[in-house]
């Protein structure tokens, strides 16, 4: 899956002029799962749970025994969500009126990546059954153990599938950066062969060696992932 994935987002980003409406699709298949998986979970979970252990509860489950260090471990996964508030700088050249719309996308991410990160979390506390399943479960995906205590194996499944569709939209975007980042390095001659990179396939409408270039490496950098639990699971 890993491979087919990497394939068919490549084969997406071959057509520069089809990206625009790729990206428009992926925004709104992210709000719409945020807004059913919002509404479905609590709605559907036999139990909630109280306020104070929503919001004074502290766990400590990482291994550290300073809870001020564990904390800011947890801050990972948060800051993992912000990693690519930059790709809207790599694509200015393909953006109209940039010196406006480059800041506002950088911006907008971070405003609705906050609001709807905030309640998303909030829906998933005061929903969650039992935290211990939760962190064990043996499919290695907490949230679909949420999702499988408040619903059931279906529901979690389908909802499940709208996380990764929604994931499948942001590979996409990731990789179109990465291409144009490939490629403006090259033009600056920044890497190897960059008389090569730096070119653009005017009817395909994209920098399809540095694309294709790209793509090869982060590809086999990410089979590290499959080949070791823990790089897989750092």
């Amino acid at each position: 899956m890993f491979a087919v994935f990497n394939i068919v987002a490549f084969v997406f980003n071959t057509y520069g002029k089809i990206l625009p409406a790729i990206g428009q699709m992926a925004l709104y298949t992210s709000l719409i799962s945020f807004a059913v998986i919002l509404v479905v979970v609590p709605a559907k979970a036999p139990s909630h749970n109280s306020v104070s252990f929503v919001f004074t509860s502290f766990i400590n489950n990482t291994g550290w025994e300073q809870g001020g260090i564990a904390f800011i471990v947890g801050l990972v996964n948060t800051n993992w969500s912000f990693t690519c508030l930059d790709c809207a700088t790599h694509l200015a050249e393909e953006v109209p009126r940039p010196e406006r719309m480059v800041p506002v996308a950088i911006l907008g991410t971070v405003a609705i990546g906050f609001v709807t990160s905030w309640f998303f979390a909030l829906s998933m506390m005061f929903s969650l059954q039992d935290l211990e399943t939760v962190t064990s479960t043996p499919t290695y995906v907490p949230i679909l153990e949420i999702f499988n205590q408040a619903i059931n194996t279906t529901g979690a499944c389908v909802l499940e599938a709208m996380i990764i569709l929604t994931a499948f939209g942001c590979l996409i975007a990731a990789h179109t950066w990465q291409s144009r980042l490939c490629w403006s390095f090259a033009r600056d001659g920044g890497l190897p062969g960059h008389k090569w990179l730096q070119r653009v396939n005017h009817k395909l409408d994209s920098p399809l060696y540095a694309h294709a270039t790209s793509t090869t490496i982060t590809g086999l950098v990410g089979l590290l992932y499959l080949g070791s639990t823990a790089a897989f699971f750092s």
